[in-house]
């Protein structure tokens, strides 16, 4: 009896097994249907590079620094693998310098299940010992600040700096440069610097790195023998041609210059200086020109060809012109017709810059009508006039009256 039991129990655990199984294998069959395994590339993947410390990788085969990878998951995890899921490395944990061929390491989020094959499957590197030294640093003035100031000593926060690198870049490097443009400082100068580290002949050394930034400090004060002075444009506007109209002044630079000489005449400089005179005679439209500075007696200036460049709006003035009795001319008539035009002749109402159309007579103005395709009647039609002259464009020009009445006949009938 208990025998009986005992193989019915058995039976019943092994049919439930069984049945567990068949349930497995059913959702894997529907999962896999649904949202099957599928490949997908991952391209420009930067490759994480980390030597140990005082080695430098000074050359990658081929320049590569990037890979790409292959990737085997369901469909559903493709579509949201990014490259920021994918990490690359290259371990170069306990190499000596010099010339390595080291396999990369492809490794997926957590929270993306994925089988990641890298291409290619290795790079070759280069390992070199890195190097420290301290530079000296110098400050070069690429340009001096403007004639009437003087600059005091050059202040460094460091004379020396950190250089790091590959022991023959390093080796290179025989000063790192402050460069200073002061062309255009006024006041005293004070500022972080990047260097630039260079070698005996003053080439820049690449591949190597600074450790940090020096603070330059120039004092900048003006001479004591200059005075800076305002400068105001002198235009005679009278001298304009009756042609033109003189909108106004654009603007001139620079606005005040500096000037020296003895200390009475500077004592009796005004607030401002004036440009020499602006004659606007031949002048047809905005104008630019350079200019002196008017100097009183003992007063000169610092920069001695030192000009005002002035700039001035100038329009031309226009007019309107009428030219009375300019014939009404045709253009595509057909075979076996006459015209007949009322009025055979029209005003012409002319407008632009005046220097021309004063110049303009009825020679220069020609009024036509298209019959082209008009058969026998009476038509009204519009007129169109052009002139010979390029710098009067035809919507500037009016016509009176503006419908001429032309009458089409066949030849042979009567009118």
């Amino acid at each position: 009896m208990q025998s009986t039991a005992s193989s019915s129990l058995t039976s019943n655990i092994l049919w439930f097994l069984a049945s567990l199984a068949l349930a497995f294998l059913v959702w894997v069959i529907a999962t896999t249907q649904s949202d099957p395994i599928a490949q997908r590339r991952l391209t420009g993947i930067t490759i994480q590079m980390q030597p140990d410390e005082g080695m430098i990788v000074t050359l990658v085969a081929g320049g590569r620094r990037t890979a790409n990878v292959n990737v085997r998951a369901r469909q559903s995890v493709l579509q949201l693998l990014t490259n920021d899921d994918v990490t690359l490395h290259a371990d170069l944990a306990g190499l000596s310098p010099g010339v390595h061929t080291v396999p990369l390491r492809a490794d997926v989020s957590e929270a993306r299940r994925a089988v990641v094959d890298p291409q290619p499957a290795q790079i070759t590197i280069t390992l070199e010992q890195e190097q420290r030294e301290l530079k000296p640093v110098v400050v070069e003035i690429l340009n001096e600040p403007p004639e009437a100031y003087s600059r005091g000593e050059i202040q460094i926060s460091e004379t020396q700096v950190l250089v790091t690198g590959v022991a023959t870049r390093v080796r290179e490097v025989q000063r790192l440069q402050a460069i200073l443009d002061l062309s255009q400082q006024r006041t005293t100068f004070s500022s972080e610097i990047e260097l630039v580290p260079v070698d005996a002949a003053g080439n820049r050394v690449a591949d190597v790195s600074i450790a940090q930034t020096v603070r330059v400090t120039v004092e900048i004060t003006q001479r004591e023998d200059v005075e800076v002075i305002s400068v105001i444009p002198s235009i005679d506007r009278e001298s304009l041609g009756e042609a033109y109209i003189y909108l106004g002044l654009i603007d001139w630079n620079p606005k005040s210059i500096s000037v020296t000489g003895s200390d009475q005449a500077l004592a009796e400089l005004g607030e401002t200086l004036q440009t020499e005179t602006i004659d606007l005679a031949n002048a047809t439209g905005p104008l630019t020109v350079n200019i002196p500075v008017q100097l009183p007696q003992g007063v000169f200036l610092v920069e001695s060809d030192q000009t005002i460049e002035v700039e001035i709006a100038i329009e031309v003035r226009e007019d309107i012109k009428p030219l009375d009795a300019i014939p009404v001319q045709w253009v595509g008539l057909g075979a076996n017709l006459t015209v007949t035009t009322v009025p055979e002749t029209v005003t012409v109402l002319v407008q632009g810059p005046q220097p021309i159309v004063e110049q303009l007579t009825a020679d220069n103005i020609r009024v036509e009508i298209n019959l082209q395709g008009l058969g026998p009647g009476t038509h009204n039609l519009t007129p169109i006039a052009t002139t010979n002259i390029g710098q009067i464009p035809s919507d500037t020009i009016s016509i009176l009256p503006t419908t001429i009445s032309v009458t089409l006949t066949a030849i042979g009938e009567p009118p």
